[in-house]
């Protein structure tokens, strides 16, 4: 009886032998998947999404209209200036 006993217990350890590494085999398959999914994600965030160019050369523009605002500004104040005192010196 004793020997059916451990013959038994062989039986069960060696099944639970096969599931825990049954189950590291899926977990260690998971991690790998994640890993992937990580890596891509990465990826996708470095790259220029179309909106991202978009909104970047709209931004551009704007500074440059603003730019010439400024300019179109300052030329008209010296303009009046000069023209409200055309012999004076600034």
């Amino acid at each position: 009886m004793e020997l059916r006993a451990r013959a038994a217990m062989a039986e069960q350890k060696a099944t639970t032998q096969e599931e825990l590494e049954r189950k590291l085999k899926d977990l260690t398959n998971e991690l790998e998947a994640t890993r992937s999914r990580l890596k891509n994600s990465e990826t996708s965030a470095q790259k220029n999404s179309p909106v991202l160019i978009q909104l970047r050369a709209e931004m551009a523009d704007l500074k440059q209209q603003h730019v010439i605002a400024i300019q179109e500004v300052k030329f008209r104040t010296f303009h009046n200036l000069t023209m409200q005192n055309p012999g004076g010196l600034y």
